[in-house]
């Protein structure tokens, strides 16, 4: 399995676990709730900005209308949407529950398309190196990012991962 997938699939990983635990928190543990969709809500926004800057960009390898990577990007947004809209919600409100619901579903949809049906089909389409090279490019972003978080290294919005720099960018090697 490459660097960049199972960078990918760690963050997965991490969100399913975080929805986990909000759903499992107290109802009336209003503090952990708050924190932990605090959480959720930070690591969708770093996931997804890190995908469509670094995995994204792959997907002009498997069509060539870009339409793999409309659908994702597009699922990015509605997500962000209901979030955006959860945020200004009590976190004991029924409303924030049935949000926090179609927010799971959507994910866990996203999911489910990008490792059982991008994932494999990019394996077959990309070389190892390239995957290697986007796996340590989203590790360094990473770092970068917590780094900020504890008060140091990067300024820039302390969600988002930094964009990829031009030498970073893979070329097209499609013969």
């Amino acid at each position: 399995m490459s660097a960049l997938f199972e960078c990918i699939k760690d963050d997965h990983r991490k969100i399913d676990d975080l929805f986990t635990r909000l759903r499992d928190a107290p109802a009336d543990d209003l503090r952990t709730r708050e924190r932990l969709f605090t959480e959720v809500k930070t690591l969708l926004d770093w996931h997804g900005h890190a995908e469509e800057a670094i995995f994204y960009p792959l997907l002009d390898r498997l069509d060539q209308g870009g339409q793999t990577q409309n659908k994702l990007t597009s699922a990015h947004k509605q997500v962000d949407q209901l979030l955006d809209e959860m945020a200004d919600l009590a976190i004991d409100d029924a409303a924030f529950a049935d949000r926090l619901n179609q927010v799971q579903q959507m994910v866990a949809q996203h999911v489910k398309e990008e490792e059982g049906s991008v994932m494999p089909q990019l394996q077959s389409r990309v070389s190892e190196q390239d995957l290697q090279e986007q796996g340590e490019i989203w590790t360094e972003r990473r770092e970068i990012t917590e780094t900020a978080a504890t008060g140091g290294g990067y300024t820039g919005p302390e969600t988002r991962p930094p964009p990829v720099s031009p030498e970073h960018r893979l070329e097209d090697t499609r013969p």
